[in-house]
């Protein structure tokens, strides 16, 4: 029986995100991700054309919600009140609880 290729994908990206955690991204190579996933080294880049592109799409959705959350259109309101302020501390502190992972893979390179 084959594995369904999202299935295969979705393991690829799962043990990425485990090895860049652990070892940082400069430090992981490919062969280390595919080990993790039960694929081979071949396998991955039949999904992604390299480790860049691996890296930018585990920590996409972060970067899509930062994106979104800093082209906040405020209107006419100032920028600088105590309520903008809170309710961006807030966005953010939610973004990061969201994204804990993700952030320490791009804290951390």
């Amino acid at each position: 029986m084959q594995v369904p290729k999202a299935e295969v994908r979705n393991r690829i990206l799962t043990a990425a995100k485990q090895e860049f955690l652990k070892d940082g991204f400069r430090n992981v190579s490919m062969r280390q991700i595919a080990r993790k996933a039960a694929v081979t080294p071949g396998n991955i880049y039949s999904y992604f054309p390299g480790k860049d592109s691996l890296f930018d799409e585990v920590v996409r959705p972060v970067v899509t919600e930062l994106q979104i959350l800093l082209n906040i259109d405020l209107g006419e309101t100032p920028l600088v009140t105590v309520q903008n302020i809170s309710q961006l501390m807030d966005a953010i502190s939610t973004l990061f609880l969201s994204y804990k992972d993700e952030f320490r893979i791009l804290f951390n390179g």
